[in-house]
C-alpha cells in the first residue's frame, strides 16, 4: 500500500491552509509562493482522491473531508507535540554519571574520557 503525504510537506501546507482558510496566507506563513501552496494541495488531492477545499467561496472553506482530514491531523499533531514535549523532559532527568579519578591518571585518561 503507498503512503500518502498527509505526514509530509503536503499535509503540514493542508493544515496552515486550512487553519488560514487562505492560501495567500498560508504562503505568507509558510514563506512559500502560492503557486507551490496551490501544488501541493492539488497532489495531496490527487493521492486521496477526495477534494479537501471548496475554492468556490470566499474564504475557502473545507469540504466535510477536508474538515475530516483537518481535525485528524490536528489532533495527531498535538499529540505528537505533547509526545515530544514529555520524551525531552523525561530526557532532561536523565541520570548524571560521576566519576572521580586520581589526579595522576588524569593527565593521560581524563582528555580521553
Amino acid at each position: 500500500m503507498k503512503q500518502t503525504s498527509v505526514f509530509s510537506k503536503h499535509g503540514q501546507i493542508f493544515l496552515t491552509v486550512a487553519e488560514q482558510l487562505s492560501v495567500v496566507k498560508a504562503a505568507d506563513v509558510l514563506g512559500m509562493k502560492q503557486s507551490s501552496i496551490s501544488y501541493h494541495l492539488n497532489q495531496l488531492e490527487k493521492e486521496l482522491n477526495v477534494p479537501l477545499l471548496d475554492r468556490r467561496t470566499k474564504p475557502i472553506s473545507l469540504t466535510p473531508e477536508g474538515k475530516l482530514l483537518f481535525d485528524e491531523l490536528s489532533y495527531e499533531q498535538r499529540h505528537l507535540t505533547e509526545f515530544l514535549s514529555k520524551l525531552q523532559q523525561k530526557n532532561l532527568h536523565a541520570p548524571v554519571i560521576r566519576f572521580g579519578i586520581i589526579e595522576s591518571l588524569s593527565y593521560s585518561l581524563g582528555t580521553d574520557l
